[in-house]
């Protein structure tokens, strides 16, 4: 239904916009997207484009579906409407005083200001949180670089003992080759005539590591102790590699902006 300013309301054909285009010469405006029909219709839905429309126009299925009967007026109606006297001086200053009031209760509140206040203050919270949360993440990455420190010292000082464990063995067992040539009168001589205690306690390793050898048993004290120590070296590496920093939380982490308080 299409509604007017008149006594009834009809519902809009060919017919009948062919008839109000010959009553009413105000509609006689080609319509811009369809040429060969005029323009009779005003529509008053506000943001509404284009205000004119003529048939073709309004059969469009975007009008139909945005559009209703009471939202249309015929243009001649609406400019008879404009051009009676029905609205008094008196009543267009009433209007306009309305509207000088409003304008001036709207400019007694900087309502920008109050806006801009707001922002600031919004821009100068998050500032602090991220600070704070760049301090807590410092912190953290402090933590971390500290605990993979300790972590790569013990490392590395039990490979320098490793390191001198198989020095120690190596120089163990080339003293106990000097000794495979000396007969036991001879090595008791040695015995004898040794003064420093180093070379004593030295001496008797030897000997004893060579009796173990003699007895079958490969791997003396020495040479449990570097297996122990590879061993260790190689179990400490393999869980501390599957050490991981948990990364999720931080991919993850999301400001949630625009929250209502």
């Amino acid at each position: 239904m299409l509604r007017t300013d008149t006594a009834h309301s009809d519902i809009v054909d060919d017919e009948d916009f062919q008839g109000q285009t010959e009553e009413h010469p105000f509609e006689h405006i080609s319509c811009p997207s369809h040429p060969e029909y005029k323009l009779q219709l005003l529509c008053t839905k506000e943001n509404f484009s284009p205000l004119l429309l003529c048939i073709k126009c309004l059969i469009d299925t975007e009008t139909q579906r945005t559009v209703s009967g009471d939202d249309l007026v015929y243009i001649h109606d609406a400019i008879n409407k404009g051009l009676s006297l029905d609205v008094s001086e008196g009543q267009m200053q009433s209007a306009k005083a309305k509207l000088e009031q409003k304008f001036l209760e709207f400019s007694s509140v900087d309502y920008l200001g109050v806006y801009e206040q707001h922002s600031n203050a919004q821009i100068n919270k998050l500032e602090r949180e991220i600070a704070r949360i760049k301090e807590s993440l410092d912190e953290l990455q402090t933590q971390f670089k500290q605990l993979f420190s300790k972590q790569y010292r013990y490392l590395k000082n039990k490979q320098e003992e490793l390191t001198t464990k198989i020095k120690e063995f190596i120089e163990n067992q080339e003293h106990v080759d000097t000794l495979r040539t000396l007969n036991p009168e001879e090595i008791t001589d040695v015995i004898r005539r040794l003064t420093n205690a180093k070379e004593y306690e030295k001496l008797v390793k030897s000997l004893y590591d060579r009796g173990s050898l003699n007895e079958g048993v490969v791997e003396g004290t020495m040479l449990k102790e570097v297996f122990g120590i590879i061993d260790d070296l190689k179990n400490k590496v393999y869980n501390l590699k599957n050490f991981k920093i948990e990364m999720s939380k931080l991919e993850g982490f999301k400001i949630l902006a625009f929250s209502k308080d």
